[in-house]
């Protein structure tokens, strides 16, 4: 299946079988991060309007050549609003690429208000495990 759908598989379990009580939004977190502030710096800070989550994209810039256009964005963490997510979901499985290529295609639709998060930081011992790519990361 590859990665992408096997997380959009787990989004959609996620949302049809998890009782998520009365939360507005729903986060997917790359699990091997660490954000120890995720509670004060995200939680208390999201725009109760927002459709999409997505974290800060400040390392997208960082593997684009001079003159390219992006086209994707980062989802260690991704959020969406509850009473839609399935919608969402859905228009995710129906777009290609990788989850990041189909985030950003679904971006750019200007269909949904999008929230881009602050930089947010890790935590040290989590900082030193290899992304994909070989690449550290120490922020999201």
């Amino acid at each position: 299946m590859g990665p992408t759908l096997a997380e959009l598989c787990s989004l959609e379990y996620a949302i049809n079988n998890l009782d998520f009580g009365n939360a507005k939004h729903v986060f997917k977190i790359t699990a091997k991060y660490c954000i120890p502030r995720f509670s004060c710096d995200v939680l208390h800070n999201i725009d109760g309007d927002s459709d999409i989550i997505v974290q800060s994209d400040q390392h997208l810039h960082e593997w684009v050549l001079p003159g390219d256009i992006p086209i994707h964005q980062n989802t260690e963490v991704l959020g969406f609003r509850l009473d839609i997510a399935k919608e969402i979901i859905v228009e995710l499985k129906n777009l290609s690429g990788d989850l990041e290529m189909r985030i950003y295609e679904l971006m750019s639709s200007n269909k949904y208000k999008i929230q881009v998060l602050p930089r947010l930081e890790l935590s040290y011992e989590h900082d030193l495990i290899p992304r994909s790519d070989g690449s550290f990361l120490t922020s999201l």
